[in-house]
């Protein structure tokens, strides 16, 4: 229901308009069997309303149009929606998610509405378990040849193998809003460029308060104000790399997006 009003909305307003496209933070987004991925966009305005779905089938996702964010029944307890950004994050991600997701909405953009869209391809791969990396020599010795020769154990099939090499982590970044109003749920995510995958932890004004790449307030104070800073690090490389957000609080939560809800 709430999918067909944004719709709706999206339509009647933007009639005759041409829509802003928004890329995605990353396309396409990797994940493995079982992980959580974040579908990440960031739009040049303030979101009024967001509606994700699964193309090509166009199949429901989530919805949003200022109130809780409606789930689709076939993502209930996998979707959490950044209504700040209308970023996704999936979780316990399955083959079958793979695919290519589709958003739609409104912003306020210069005291106008206008209309948004893009697209982000998910990759998923099943993980593939006893993988051994040989070297020969056995020994390996300065300004000498080796020789790295990767194999998989057991009778899983690979058809093709790609090398990386531990890095990161680089270009660490938060996304969410730099202000939000009083009683207002907020989500700050932080993401790099890591390999492997790196841990993140979280300071507010200089105090460690969370471990994640997401830290939520479901109900911002103006406590709340100050400096965010995420940490990200690598324990294989054994380097880290922060980022670092300042956050405002402002006015009151009333509850509604505004006049183009009416």
């Amino acid at each position: 229901m709430e999918a067909r009003l944004i719709n709706w909305i999206i339509i009647s307003l933007c009639a005759g308009c041409l829509a802003l496209e928004v890329k995605p933070v990353t396309d396409p987004v990797i994940s493995k069997v079982g992980d959580s991925v974040q579908l990440q966009i960031k739009p040049p305005g303030v979101l009024a309303a967001v509606i994700w779905s699964f193309s090509p089938a166009n199949i429901p996702v989530v919805s949003w149009v200022g109130f809780n964010p409606s789930i689709a029944p076939g993502y209930v307890n996998r979707v959490t929606l950044n209504t700040a950004t209308g970023s996704v994050e999936l979780r316990s991600v399955s083959l079958s998610d793979a695919g290519v997701y589709a958003f739609q909405g409104l912003i306020e953009l210069s005291g106008n509405a206008e209309h948004i869209n893009g697209k982000v391809t998910l990759e998923v791969y099943e993980a593939i378990p006893n993988v051994n990396v040989k070297p020969s020599p056995a020994q390996t010795i300065a300004n000498q040849v080796l020789k790295l020769t990767c194999q998989v154990l057991g009778s899983q099939i690979v058809p093709s193998r790609l090398w990386l090499k531990d890095d990161g982590p680089e270009q660490v970044s938060i996304t969410g809003p730099d202000q939000a109003v009083l009683n207002s749920p907020v989500t700050f995510t932080c993401s790099a460029q890591s390999m492997p995958p790196c841990n993140y932890t979280w300071y507010f004004n200089e105090t460690e308060t969370a471990q994640g790449s997401q830290y939520k307030i479901s109900s911002v104070s103006n406590a709340d104000r100050g400096s965010y800073t995420c940490v990200a690090w690598n324990s294989v490389t054994g380097r880290n790399t922060s980022a670092v957000k300042e956050f405002t609080v402002t006015g009151e939560f009333i509850g509604f997006v505004g006049e183009y809800f009416l």
